[in-house]
């Protein structure tokens, strides 16, 4: 696989100067700790402007320290660092909120399994006859469903967190290697949105079962 950690995960460009490092333990390797380098102009809007901001490429969300020291890196080389004004929910929204954020879990899970997948694939492929098939009749059968019933209610509740959440997960898959696998995969969450978008999906249930 790629050293992932080399590009900045929100441009997939070598990070140029002024920059955030966070480090990292890699537990796919030896457990060994390296450095992910952010530029940090994007990075700091990103996580200004997005209620719950994440790394693409670890899924972990920045902590409240980290997310401080990106605010005060960013005004130490003058880049804004205005956030936009929250409103005040009422006590429905505040239930809806949860019950997306709680979807966004079980988004999270399946996003993790998919990147695991990609990643063992070229080990996999020549050792497992018909292992593409399997992959895509699991993803269809049991994967697939399931995002979409969680998909949908976030998408209902914050159509913004709906797309920041299709963008980071294909931040994500493409910092793997390219393959057949990976294709497949990023060509079903390029068309989930869109498909919400134009109406295709959203009579699908949106009760997880």
């Amino acid at each position: 696989m790629c050293d992932k950690t080399v590009l900045c995960p929100f441009t997939l460009e070598v990070a140029i100067f002024p920059t955030y490092q966070k480090k990292i333990r890699v537990p796919a390797k030896t457990g060994e700790i390296k450095s992910i380098s952010y530029n940090l102009e994007p990075l700091v809007h990103y996580i200004l402007n997005t209620p719950n901001p994440k790394c693409p490429l670890t899924r972990d969300r920045f902590s409240e320290e980290e997310m401080e020291e990106i605010v005060r890196a960013a005004q130490e080389h003058g880049i804004e660092t205005t956030r936009r004004k929250s409103v005040r929910e009422t006590e429905e929204e505040v239930e809806k909120r949860e019950r997306m954020l709680s979807s966004i879990s079980y988004l999270e899970h399946y996003v993790w399994e998919i990147i695991k997948v990609i990643t063992k694939y070229d080990d996999l492929e020549p050792l497992v006859a018909g292992i593409f098939r399997q992959i895509i009749r699991r993803a269809e059968n049991r994967i697939f469903p399931e995002i979409i019933v969680h998909y949908k209610i976030v998408y209902k509740t914050s159509n913004r967190e709906a797309e920041e959440f299709i963008k980071t997960t294909l931040n994500s898959i493409k910092q793997e290697k390219p393959s057949v696998i990976r294709e497949y995969f990023e060509h079903f969450f390029y068309t989930l949105h869109a498909m919400f978008s134009h109406n295709h999906l959203k009579n699908t249930p949106a009760t997880p079962p």
